[in-house]
């Protein structure tokens, strides 16, 4: 696994999100952090499961942080942990989740 980039900790500028919300009900599909785990570790065997682990957290701990995408939308956990500190249009070049994985942490507002 590649070292998570340089995160972008600004919190948020006061400037309101203009991109679409991305709910559950908009193709997130949920799961816990644990499940979350042995999903991607099977999918990806050569990974390892500590750091992993430690750079889910970190995201978890910035968007608890109020830590935002460069765009000013809520981080995507599962992505920002592989790809440094985003949301999911900007991490996918995306618009639409389609059954992409969120996170769900008990502070959730789902």
């Amino acid at each position: 696994m590649q070292p998570m980039p340089t995160a972008d900790l600004r919190r948020n500028s006061g400037r309101r999100y203009s991109g679409p919300l991305l709910t559950m009900a908009s193709g997130f599909t949920p799961i816990g952090l644990e499940d979350y785990v042995a999903l991607h570790l099977k999918a990806n065997p050569g990974e390892n499961r500590g750091t992993l682990v430690k750079n889910l957290r970190s995201a978890i701990a910035a968007d608890r942080q109020g830590v935002r995408c460069a765009c000013d939308a809520p981080l995507w956990i599962a992505g920002s942990a592989q790809a440094g500190h985003g949301c999911f249009a900007c991490i996918t070049s995306g618009s639409t989740p389609d059954g992409n994985y969120k996170i769900v942490v008990a502070t959730d507002r789902m």
